[in-house]
């Protein structure tokens, strides 16, 4: 592991190999999160710069509020009222 060879042993080899992986999956976790997709919504290309900047909202505990599983309609509320905008996607006409 030590025996240098040419200015350059395994274990720099295994380094290289962990921080190269580190990047290129750091990397492909940002694009995840800023490519568009089919299906919900990207995020602003600075977002890891945002996350301490953003102002925290009062959100009040969805647990208390108590949902009828077989109303539809008391769902679609339900959803609509006590997640974000952003968060929530509709389901299609097709589907509903």
């Amino acid at each position: 592991m030590t025996v240098e060879y040419q200015n350059f042993s395994v274990s720099d080899s295994l380094w290289l190999f962990a921080v190269g992986g580190l990047n290129i999956f750091l990397i492909g976790l940002y694009l995840e999160f800023v490519l568009p997709k089919t299906y919900g919504r990207k995020k602003h290309p600075c977002f890891f710069l945002m996350c301490c900047c953003s102002k925290k909202r009062n959100v009040q505990q969805i647990s208390d509020v108590p949902v009828d599983a077989n109303d539809d309609e008391k769902q679609s509320t339900f959803e609509t009222k006590y997640m974000d905008a952003k968060n929530y996607e509709g389901v299609p006409r097709e589907i509903a």
